[in-house]
């Protein structure tokens, strides 16, 4: 028997995470495929896929394929309800959207030429994973690195392993139809008749708000997801332009046998096509009846010493979201960069397992959203599904998210401030005028793909409140005009001129590009406090049993996180009752009832939804000020809240309100502003009730907590003990690590490498010049 070829890594499938972790890898790696470019289901490819420099070029090449059609949104289809999800800003030529749908083996075809991928063409047969040898039709390898299983559903390496458990029975039938032509009207037509409710994602509210009569998006660019019944739903794709169409049907019931798919597509043909079925007659891939039965398959494991799954390999669920490419590129290009970086070490690997695990139970959650209705249910929901699996950032592996010194080590270093401020950060402007206030962001898009107010050259203008009043209305005619005529080279000058000297403008924070905030687990709530430790500790059911809240929310990461926190409120005397893996608790059960309700329903419009949010602020304990300042603005999420309310410049601010650093916050709220006095009153009483459980706790806790708090560019959180006022003396600093789902405390690691720090008022920035050179636009002093 000849010897084992050598080589350093082994990649099974030369599909997108194939040739993507083996471009990255270069001559360290060695692909194989027995037939690339064959015939594969998955044809809309999201964002993500396109994010790394080093693939976004290639955007170009496939918008230009025969099979290529731009998507600019998904649109779900329910009995109740018609929800538009836009990935393109309406304004914006669809030629240039970031997303597109496209046949397959065409799209993988393309990347291959692009990236000059070399693949073999052999047939693995068997892997013997002790001996680290892999044989094939051709020859044997004997693999020194890792063996990079990137075989799609056939899930090769798992299978070997008997790592590999069903997720769920489904099946699925598909086929194509010809499309004569696209009826635009007869669409919005069907969208007015009144049958279902009409709605649309703002990417600037961050939920879904009532659609208009005819908004300027093509409904012949879109990805059509209707529900059809009850575990039952189809996918309708363009292809070629808008010629043809992938028609899929989806069951949790049982098989889709062709008679059943001839029915169901026949009913639920998008009124916006007047299109034929292909025939079933075998001439080529797009004439035939495709049927896959009970595929939604998972491995348990996904890596281990000298094996790593990707993409489909690790997971295949369900297509019902455009994921597969997503996953594939953006996880291909993070284990490359590690194996480059850190080798494939024991800590590295079980690190990067703990991740692919996180994202994967995300991506599992959002299936079942969507059969369970919840997709178009409520707006955070929505902003997830927005934002994690349509644009795709949930296949993000931030290296950061799991916090381990390891994880940060393995991070590429962080660019030279000069680099860092090359003007890719957003900045919010406060905004005055008579007696109106409004915070507009101005933010960097090249693409013209966001949504905006108004247009710079480069760079996109909302606002963050939910309406502006009537003297800063009359003010946006001229301020487009101008604002589009602006020179790129400074568009906060830009801002400041178009608004003439009408109203007062004043940098009011800035938002670093890429930053991203810590994501505390629920396990830090559920207990008391260890001896001589602050955590876990649980500020909520103090205010429960003082009666200062009727209901708490809580949200949980997992499903043992959730079950062991309902068991330490159920410990309490609460009433429990679980949402998924989250939780509503209440001691009166009518509470509890209307709590549930709240959280669960929808408001018909703008004006309902604002009185829902506003009844279940004052059942969570919510002062009304602080209720009546989140109803107020448009943007939710955390990093928009953060940039609305914390104080400017770093002035010293009483401790009680503390909220940027969730481990140590005893209020659940984002206060309206860091000195409201129900807001100082509430985290008072809480910290008093925690001291009456807990003897020693808030001396333990304010030694912590009166700092200056700030979380850097990489949504690492700090907590520094510091004197001066715009020269700071560091005289202590740590960094407080978020832990993993199910640890009860986070790691406390020194930062000993910042002695000083500098409020740089002009840019709103805290700025370091020891060490690394730490930056931070998101900072709180609670020293006062």
């Amino acid at each position: 028997m000849t010897e084992p070829e050598g080589v350093e890594h082994l990649v099974i499938g030369a599909g997108v995470a194939g040739m993507t972790v083996a471009h990255f890898l270069g001559e360290r790696a060695v692909v194989l495929d027995p037939h690339p470019e064959r015939y594969k289901i998955g044809e809309s490819i999201i964002p993500q896929h396109f994010q790394h420099p080093a693939l976004r070029p290639m955007l170009e090449r496939v918008r230009a394929l025969p099979s290529a059609c731009p998507k600019t949104g998904t649109l779900f289809v329910t009995a109740k309800s018609a929800s538009y999800f836009p990935i393109l800003d309406d304004a914006v030529p669809v030629e240039r959207a970031l997303a597109v749908h496209v046949e397959r083996a065409e799209l993988e075809r393309a990347q291959r030429d692009f990236l000059k991928t070399p693949v073999r063409r052999e047939r693995v047969v068997a892997v013997d994973f002790d001996a680290r040898v892999v044989t094939t039709t051709e020859r044997r390898y004997r693999v020194g690195g890792l063996v990079i299983d990137c075989s799609g559903p056939a899930m090769f390496v798992a299978r070997a392993l008997g790592v590999v458990r069903e997720l769920w029975p489904i099946w699925a039938g598909w086929g194509y139809y010809d499309v004569e032509r696209v009826e635009r009207e007869k669409f919005f037509a069907w969208l007015r008749s009144g049958e279902r409710e009409y709605r649309r994602y703002d990417g600037v509210a961050r939920g879904l708000v009532p659609g208009g009569e005819r908004d300027a998006w093509d409904p012949s660019h879109v990805t059509l997801l209707t529900a059809i019944e009850e575990g039952i739903w189809s996918w309708q794709i363009p292809l070629f332009g808008g010629k043809r169409l992938s028609f899929g049907v989806v069951s949790r019931k049982g098989p889709v046998t062709e008679e059943h798919y001839r029915e169901l597509t026949r009913r639920t043909l998008g009124p916006q096509y007047v299109a034929r079925l292909r025939p079933f007659d075998h001439t080529g891939s797009f004439s035939v009846f495709h049927q896959r039965q009970r595929f939604a398959q998972a491995a348990t494991e996904y890596a281990g010493e000298g094996w790593a799954l990707l993409g489909d390999a690790a997971f295949f669920g369900d297509p019902v979201y455009s994921v597969g490419t997503g996953v594939a590129a953006s996880h291909a290009t993070q284990l490359a960069e590690l194996l480059l970086s850190e080798g494939w070490t024991e800590p590295v690997r079980d690190a990067w397992q703990r991740q692919q695990r996180a994202t994967f139970a995300r991506v599992e959650q959002a299936y079942q959203n969507w059969y369970g209705g919840e997709v178009v249910a409520d707006d955070e929901t929505a902003t997830k599904i927005q934002n994690e699996f349509l644009i795709g950032d949930a296949f993000r592996v931030r290296l950061a998210d799991d916090y381990m010194s390891l994880w940060a080590a393995a991070e590429p270093a962080m660019p030279t401030t000069e680099a860092r401020e090359a003007g890719d950060d957003s900045l919010l402007f406060e905004v005055l005028l008579s007696n109106e206030r409004a915070l507009f962001l101005l933010e960097p898009d090249p693409d013209g793909s966001k949504p905006a107010l108004a247009r710079a050259p480069g760079h996109a203008l909302s606002h963050l409140d939910l309406e502006l009043g009537p003297a800063l209305r009359e003010l946006l005619p001229g301020l487009r005009q101008r604002l589009a005529a602006a020179s790129a080279a400074d568009p906060a000058t830009a801002l400041r001129n178009a608004l003439g000297g009408a109203a007062r403008v004043e940098l009011h924070r800035r938002l670093l590009h890429g930053q991203s905030v810590p994501r505390w687990p629920l396990s830090l709530r559920s207990g008391r406090p260890e001896p001589r430790s602050i955590w876990p500790f649980d500020a909520e059911s103090a205010g429960l049993e003082l009666g200062l809240r009727r209901a708490i929310f809580r949200e949980g990461r997992s499903d043992e996180e959730a079950r062991l926190d309902r068991a330490w409120l159920e410990s309490r005397g609460f009433l429990v009752q679980a949402r998924g893996r989250d939780l509503v608790a209440a001691r009166d059960a009518a509470v509890l009832t209307r709590a549930v309700e709240l959280l669960s329903g929808d408001g018909k419009n703008a004006h309902e939804l604002a009185e829902r949010r506003r009844e279940i602020g004052a059942l969570l304990g919510y002062p009304a000020c602080c209720v009546e300042s989140f109803v107020r603005i448009r943007r939710r999420d955390d990093l928009s809240l953060f940039a609305d309310v914390l104080p400017r410049h770093a002035e010293p601010v009483p401790v009680h309100s503390l909220f940027l650093n969730g481990g140590l916050a005893l209020v659940s709220h984002a206060p309206c502003s860091a000195r409201c006095p129900a807001t100082l009153e509430l985290g008072e009483a809480l910290l008093a009730r925690l001291e009456q459980e807990n003897p020693g706790f808030s001396q333990r806790w304010l030694a912590l907590a009166r700092r200056l708090h700030a979380i850097d560019e990489r949504g690492r959180c700090f907590a520094f003990d510091v004197t001066g006022g715009d020269e700071l003396e560091v005289r202590s600093a740590v960094e407080v690590v978020a832990p993993s789902a199910g640890v009860s405390a986070p790691y406390l690691r020194p930062a000993d490498h910042v002695r000083s720090l500098r409020v740089d008022r002009e840019r709103a920035l805290l700025i370091s010049d020891d060490g690394e050179g730490f930056r931070s636009a998101l900072f709180a002093r609670h020293d006062a």
